[in-house]
């Protein structure tokens, strides 16, 4: 399954350690990962939304923001065409 990832970390001055911590948690525990913008990612992973709040909540703040979805249907933006190419598989 495909899993749209993505956050906006509020915490005073730990900002760029959060957002690594939250990068290696997000690529150590999917299938794959790409990042899609700054702050979001894409993976491909056997579990929940529920289950990817839960692994990345301890790296979170109560002024933090935090959202996961599973991508289905025809998503559509635009990103680097082999970026599409690896959605296009997964979903």
């Amino acid at each position: 399954m495909l899993l749209l990832i993505s956050y906006d970390l509020d915490a005073q001055g730990a900002r760029p350690a959060n957002y690594e911590q939250i990068r290696e948690r997000i690529t150590s525990s999917a299938i794959e990962a790409r990042r899609a913008l700054y702050s979001q990612w894409l993976v491909v992973t056997d579990d929940s939304p529920a289950a990817w709040v839960e692994r990345l909540r301890d790296l979170l703040t109560p002024a933090d923001r935090l959202f996961v979805v599973r991508v289905t249907g025809s998503p559509n933006g635009w990103l680097p065409a082999d970026f599409w190419e690896w959605i296009n598989s997964h979903v």
